[in-house]
């Protein structure tokens, strides 16, 4: 709601929110690697233009090959992906920076 913001953790989740994934069994069965990569992707960075990518390759089933210029929730993503590599504005950007003190 508007109050998300009064608190941090209102800010986090507005910045990091929830996403659940749920495939029917013979899917992940028949594509493999898309099962490992969800696996994987589960404490990963990802956006909504990764869920966006994996929402097209649904839609061309069973043509399902990846765009190369839009990575999808189906494609494993780096362990330390950050922000601007996902494109995502630093306003909105919710990785902790380190900060050092002397």
């Amino acid at each position: 709601g508007i109050w998300y913001n009064e608190y941090e953790i209102g800010a986090t989740e507005h910045k990091l929110p929830l996403l659940y994934v749920l495939a029917p069994g013979w899917l992940m069965s028949e594509r493999t690697t898309w099962h490992s990569a969800l696996h994987a992707n589960q404490k990963r960075l990802v956006t909504a233009r990764d869920v966006y990518a994996a929402m097209l390759q649904l839609a061309r089933w069973p043509d399902v090959s990846p765009t190369k210029s839009q990575p999808s929730l189906f494609d494993e993503q780096p362990r330390d992906r950050t922000c601007d590599q996902a494109r995502i504005p630093s306003e909105f950007c919710a990785c902790r920076r380190p900060i050092g003190y002397e």
